[in-house]
């Protein structure tokens, strides 16, 4: 079984260490020097988007509950860990919400399934939740 060209990647083969995003994501957070935090951000950028988050900000966005608090509770767990994890999961759930990148590697969204993201995002509160979560003065 010989790997793929794109699962040799370097993009490839780093995102599927364990901890890699996290140690860049604290990098991000807690480096001292302002050139190690940029180089962390980028290396963050060009990966594929950390699946982990996609698939509960999905799952977040596609369960239907009868209690909407719970899944803004979730909602707000998911982004309150950090300011670099808030605003990589930002990022994920901006990319859900405004293209038709499928969830899984590969598979394309209809418009209409982003379209239930959206109504689905909007109708649980996540608006208001997620401007909560952001330091004040932004």
């Amino acid at each position: 079984d010989v790997p793929s060209p794109r699962e040799n990647s370097p993009r490839a083969l780093l995102a599927s260490q364990p901890g890699a995003y996290d140690v860049l994501l604290e990098l991000v957070d807690r480096s001292r020097s302002a050139r190690v935090r940029e180089n962390a951000q980028e290396i963050l950028q060009l990966l594929p988007t950390r699946e982990s988050i996609r698939h509960e900000l999905v799952g977040l966005l596609e369960a239907s509950t009868a209690d909407p608090a719970v899944h803004r509770g979730k909602l707000r767990d998911l982004l309150g860990k950090g300011p670099a994890e808030l605003v990589y999961a930002l990022q994920v759930l901006d990319g859900l919400l405004s293209s038709q990148t499928g969830f899984e590697p590969g598979t394309e969204r209809t418009a209409g399934s982003v379209a239930t993201l959206r109504s689905s995002f909007l109708a649980l509160g996540c608006a208001r939740d997620i401007l909560t979560t952001l330091p004040s003065g932004i």
